[in-house]
Parts: C-alpha cells; sequence; structure tokens
C-alpha cells in the first residue's frame, strides 16, 4: 500500500523540471495517468481475485506496477512517460485494492481495525514523504530516482508476499469452471469494458474541461455525456443480471442495502474532500509561501502526525468497544471545520499558523479512516466480504479521483478567469509572474475557492454520516476467520 500510495505523490515536487525537460503543456497527465487507472480498475481487481485467488492477483498487480515504474524511469520522451505511468497505475490500484482482500483473511473483525489502521497509515505517510522524496531526488540524483525507488522495494514485497502469505483458500474461482465463454461470464466482461470505458471518459471530460478545452467544446461534451451515460448502462447491466453459479456481475444487488449504499456515499464524501485538503495544503506551501519541496514536506508534519495519533486511538477504541458509528460522526462533524481553518491561510500567514490550522484536518480523517472501511463491512456474509471490501476501495479510489479532478477544476478557472488567460504553469512556476504582488492574492483566492467547495462537502458528509450503520461490531457478530493469534502468515 505504501508503494501504491507514494507513487502518487512523490511526482508533484518534479512537475516544474519535467515540463521543462519534455517541453510540454500537458504536465498534469504525469498524475492523471496514474489515479485514474487506479479508480476504474480497482473493481476489476477484486473481480481478478475472485477468479484467480488473492495471492495470485496480488503477486500480478506488483509486476505490473513494477514494469510500469520501470519503464517510466527510462523514458525517453513525454509520451513513453504517460504510458509507464497509466501501467503503473493499473498494478498500483491492485496492490491498493487487494491489501485489504488480505487483511479480511488473516484477520477477524475484532482485530481488523489494527490491520486497516496499518494500511492507511502507511497512505498517510506517503502523502507526506512523498514529495520530500521528489525533491531529494530532482535536486541530488535525478528524477528518475523517482521510478527507481519502486523496483527494489517492489521487489521486496513480492517475495514477502510469496513466502511468508498462506491463503487458507489456494483456488480462486477459475477452478471451477472451463471454456471461454464461462471465463467471459464470470469475468462479467461486459461490466468490466463499460465501467472502465465510462469513468474514463467522464474522468477526462471534467479534467479537460476549462484546461485542455473549453467547457464549450465539443470534446468535453461528449466525453461527459458518453461517459456519464455509460456509468448509467452498467448499473442497469449490472441490475439485469442474476447471479448464478457460472456468472458474477461486478455488483451483486443483493448486497446494496439501504445502509451499505450511505456507508459507500460517506466514504466516496470524506475521501474527496480529505483530498481536496491535503493537496491544495501542499499547494499553498510551495506556490503562496514559496518552500521548497524538502519544507514544504516538512511543514505537512502536523497533519501526518495527528492522523497517525487518531487513526491509531481510533483502531483501540474499535477493537476495545466495538463502535463505529461515534467516530465517523465525529470525523464527519470536523471535517467542515478543518476546510474552513484552511481557508484563513494568506500570503501573510505566519509558520505557526500554517501548522496548526493544518492539525484539525488530520484530527478529522485520522477519525474516518477506520469506519470509512469498516462500516460496509458491516451485516456482510462471508461469501460476500471481499465484493463489500473491493466496492469500498473502488469507491475510495474514485473518490480520491474526483476530488482531485473538482479541486483542479475549480482553482484552474478561477485562475485563468482573473489572469487574462494566463496558462495555469505559467502563474504557478514563472518566477516573473510569481514575483508580482498580485500572484500570491490570486493563487490564495483560487485555493479559497477549493476549501469552500470542500465546507459544502464537509456539510453533506455530516449529514450522511449521521445514517449509517450504527450496529456494534463486537456483539452477535458470527465469524470464521482466524484471530490474530492463531493466524497463518
Amino acid at each position: 500500500m505504501f508503494l501504491a500510495a507514494l507513487d502518487q505523490t512523490i511526482v508533484v515536487t518534479i512537475l516544474p523540471n519535467l515540463q521543462r525537460l519534455f517541453e510540454t503543456n500537458d504536465i498534469n497527465w504525469i498524475v492523471t495517468g496514474y489515479m485514474l487507472p487506479v479508480a476504474i480498475f480497482s473493481l476489476i481487481w477484486g473481480r481478478l481475485a475472485f477468479v484467480y485467488g488473492t495471492k495470485r492477483a496480488t503477486m500480478v498487480s506488483i509486476i505490473v506496477f513494477e514494469t510500469g515504474s520501470l519503464i517510466s524511469a527510462l523514458a525517453q520522451s513525454f509520451q513513453t512517460l504517460i504510458v509507464g505511468r497509466v501501467i503503473a497505475g493499473v498494478g498500483g490500484s491492485g496492490i491498493a485494492t487487494l491489501c485489504y482482500l488480505i487483511i479480511n483473511e488473516i484477520s477477524s473483525v475484532k482485530y481488523r481495525s489494527w490491520f486497516i489502521n496499518i494500511i492507511n497509515l502507511s497512505f498517510a505517510v506517503s502523502s507526506v514523504i512523498g514529495p520530500v522524496l521528489g525533491g531529494v531526488f530532482s535536486e541530488k540524483v535525478s528524477w528518475r530516482w523517482c521510478f527507481y525507488i519502486n523496483l527494489p522495494i517492489g521487489g521486496f514485497s513480492f517475495i514477502v508476499l510469496v513466502l511468508v502469505y498462506k491463503p487458507h483458500d489456494t483456488k480462486g474461482a477459475r477452478d471451477h469452471v472451463s471454456g471461454v465463454a464461462s471465463y467471459y461470464k464470470i469475468l462479467d466482461i461486459n461490466g468490466l469494458l463499460t465501467i472502465a470505458t465510462g469513468l474514463t471518459l467522464f474522468l477526462l471530460g471534467l479534467s479537460m474541461g476549462g484546461n485542455t478545452y473549453k467547457w464549450k467544446s465539443a470534446i468535453v461534451i461528449c466525453f461527459i455525456v458518453i461517459g456519464f451515460t455509460l456509468i448509467l448502462l452498467f448499473l442497469m447491466v449490472e441490475y439485469s443480471y442474476k447471479e448464478t453459479e457460472s456468472h458474477h456481475p461486478f455488483i451483486p444487488f443483493r448486497i446494496l442495502n439501504y445502509q451499505f449504499l450511505h456507508a459507500l456515499s460517506f466514504l466516496f464524501i470524506a475521501e474527496m474532500c480529505f483530498i481536496m485538503q491535503c493537496i491544495y495544503l501542499s499547494d499553498y506551501l510551495q506556490y503562496v509561501q514559496r518552500n521548497s519541496e524538502l519544507m514544504s514536506g516538512i511543514k505537512l508534519l502536523p497533519m501526518i502526525i495527528s492522523v497517525t495519533v487518531v487513526s491509531t486511538s481510533s483502531s483501540y477504541v474499535v477493537s476495545k468497544y466495538g463502535i463505529l458509528k461515534p467516530i465517523a460522526v465525529l470525523g464527519a462533524i470536523t471535517s467542515p471545520l478543518a476546510s474552513y481553518l484552511l481557508a484563513t491561510l494568506s500570503e501573510q500567514s505566519r509558520l505557526y499558523q500554517q501548522l496548526t490550522t493544518q492539525i484539525l484536518s488530520g484530527i478529522s480523517f485520522g477519525f474516518i479512516l477506520i469506519p470509512g472501511m469498516m462500516i460496509p463491512q458491516i451485516g456482510q456474509k462471508d461469501d460476500d466480504l471481499n465484493i463489500a471490501t473491493s466496492l469500498s476501495a473502488f469507491i475510495r479510489a474514485v473518490g480520491s479521483s474526483f476530488g482531485s479532478v473538482l479541486g483542479q477544476l475549480i482553482f484552474s478557472n478561477y485562475i485563468q478567469e482573473r489572469s487574462d488567460g494566463l496558462n495555469l504553469d505559467y502563474v504557478l512556476h514563472d518566477s516573473q509572474y510569481g514575483n508580482d504582488l498580485d500572484s500570491p492574492k490570486l493563487v490564495v483566492s483560487g485555493y479559497r475557492a477549493v476549501l469552500y467547495c470542500a465546507i459544502g462537502v464537509g456539510v453533506v458528509e455530516f449529514i450522511n454520516s449521521l445514517f449509517v450503520n450504527d450496529r456494534n461490531i463486537n456483539s452477535g457478530h458470527t465469524d470464521t476467520t482466524t484471530p490474530p493469534e492463531d493466524e497463518e502468515g
């Protein structure tokens, strides 16, 4: 999980260097090219785990991720670099999703919060050290080491997975089917192609609107409309299929009850809100305060420390008392307050203000991390647990991508409307424009527009948290998984 999450943030600080090196205005595709596959393929990796087994699927995901990282590191052109990033995103999606499926198998419900906390903290830590490592590699060695670093870490993880992880069920559903037609049905190729194409077009349309193309352009309108239509078609197709022994739809509608849908929507909104806070706090420190990559990473430590402390404390409470909803509500009610505090930052903010205003954001997300992934599992049968977990990982990834795209959309359109149509990268990176007295004020106003949106999203998040399942996970639950003290692997 650390490996996949690190690759999302380590490239942030090397974008200006890569833009100059490859002489391109499409530099944001280095980030988008990775995050889009992470969101789109999360659900697909869960299906591959069902068909071929979790261990096999995880091994393949690491190999795909390492291949993409190697292509990116060796890239001599911008197009090759994007191809590498897309391949790495496909593999990273599998790593991020399948980690949770492994947790389902090796842990009991009572202790599952501790395992989820470890996975989530690896993501939080990577969010801070990623930009720092990217800056250090770019300044001291080469930007290529931002991708080379994945090779030894991924290789070590692969060896540990092969030697240590001993799944209880070494067979997947593929061992019970034969023939091309059977594989076609059990993989649900129709659903796979529909949702992958729909999400790709929809998110691409949103990311290009107002940036690469005008909102009124035919390509943006077509991408958004066709993408949204395909997403609706996917839901209709999945609903129309009846689940049989040889055909398993991506989303079995039997698990989509009222409580489960509320849990998924809560997770989507919470992830969307936090990513908007996190990304634009990092940008504020670099582009407004003009901190170096290393200093920006250091100044983000209050957020990561607060996430770590609160998430670990939440794991203890969940494990001991079995409560999830009160923790989720507490995290949700502090989310809009955290966005408001971040919106008070200005170009004149002192150091203590830059450090303290981010603490509440870390506290809020720390409270949400454990309930966000565990509430969708409440009441699920053993056979449906991995399906529910895969859907949760998928919704989380989509929420993160959508928050990033929406934030970039609001910020870039705000800047361009008030800077006489200047290119966004010029406003942020050009030293002559950046030294203009009005530039920091303009950038701060753009970030505030994003955070005002995050406040509204946070309010919806709080309202949604009031309706999630309030069942105590320690009462009346029959769990067949092996507890940590007896588990193997």
